[in-house]
């Protein structure tokens, strides 16, 4: 049985001076939800290899003793093979473990787990319940990977309008896939300004795809990108 106590030291951030680094680099946050979900998105950026290692040590420490944002950093070094060798099956494990704990965001990465077959079998329906919960924190990975499950009805009622919606919070997160998502919808609806301006935001936020698809114009007077090929190819008819 999980008691309030376990629940509040489970979710709230660890301590030390690499989890202020991490937090820093990620631009930081005041609540503590979305301080974890900056700190692990840091984790997935992050070259300084001296800080990981010293994050791992701490994170291996903090989360034996069931500290579930410490066993949740842990998936995602291992996930990601950041100062670890690579290993989904680690990965999920430390997820499962962080979300034991009562850790949401834990619970959220083993339910993305779930959706791609990381290191567990394939599950959406029970992915797309956790999600929910993290989303409703605007947690942007919850709400990308949500909005995917929604688009084509895989584990959830299908609902396009609602995925569109999720696309565009997952894209105020930072999820550079989300963003891109946004713009194909709205390149679909003939909305080009706005497909613009969230294929530029993928662009900055380091998707190459997108880039590839913006060139600077000389001419323009605002200084915006402008796209220089349609997301979308439509086929003509004859």
């Amino acid at each position: 049985m999980i008691t309030r106590g376990a629940l509040v030291a489970a979710n709230r951030p660890v301590a030390g001076m690499v989890y202020t680094a991490l937090l820093c680099a990620c631009g930081g946050a005041g609540q503590e939800y979305r301080s974890q979900a900056c700190v692990e998105q840091a984790l997935r950026r992050t070259d300084d290899l001296d800080m990981v290692a010293e994050a791992r040590a701490q994170f291996e420490e903090q989360c034996r003793q069931g500290h579930g944002v410490a066993c949740s950093a842990l998936g995602v070094m291992y996930e990601t093979g950041t100062g670890v060798a690579r290993s989904p099956e680690r990965a999920a494990d430390f997820y499962a473990r962080a979300c034991r704990t009562g850790n949401e965001r834990g619970c959220a990465n083993f339910a993305i787990a779930q959706i791609e077959g990381i290191g567990v079998p394939k599950q959406t329906a029970m992915a797309a319940r956790a999600l929910e919960s993290a989303c409703e924190k605007r947690d942007g990975r919850a709400c990308l990977y949500l909005a995917r499950l929604l688009e084509v009805g895989d584990g959830a009622t299908r609902d396009p309008a609602l995925a569109a919606r999720l696309f565009a919070i997952a894209c105020d997160g930072e999820e550079a896939a989300a963003c891109v998502a946004h713009a194909e919808n709205d390149e679909r609806a003939g909305n080009h300004a706005s497909t613009e301006a969230y294929l530029t935001k993928a662009c900055a936020l380091g998707d190459k795809g997108a880039c590839s698809r913006l060139d600077p114009d000389p001419y323009a007077s605002t200084g915006v990108m402008r796209s220089s090929k349609p997301l979308i190819q439509v086929s003509e008819t004859r």
